[in-house]
């Protein structure tokens, strides 16, 4: 299953529908995976194509990638 909890108690403007940063500046995702007792790349397998992200970086030449769940199972 493709399923996470992530606790947004303490966010008041937190909604349904709203955007999260899981890791990040600050929060870099080896942290994120000891914390979830796993490693960084279980992490990024486990996005599957349901999951929309965007990721940024100057690891990518300052470009943005993202990736929409709008895909039909084909890939297109």
């Amino acid at each position: 299953m493709d399923m996470i909890t992530i606790d947004l108690r303490n966010v008041a403007q937190a909604r349904v529908g709203s955007s999260v940063i899981l890791w990040g500046e600050g929060l870099p995702v080896e942290e994120v995976a000891t914390d979830a007792g796993t490693i960084s790349y279980e992490l990024f397998c486990r996005l599957t194509a349901r999951v929309k992200f965007r990721y940024e970086g100057e690891d990518l030449l300052n470009h943005v990638w993202e990736r929409s769940s709008d895909r039909d199972s084909s890939g297109g």
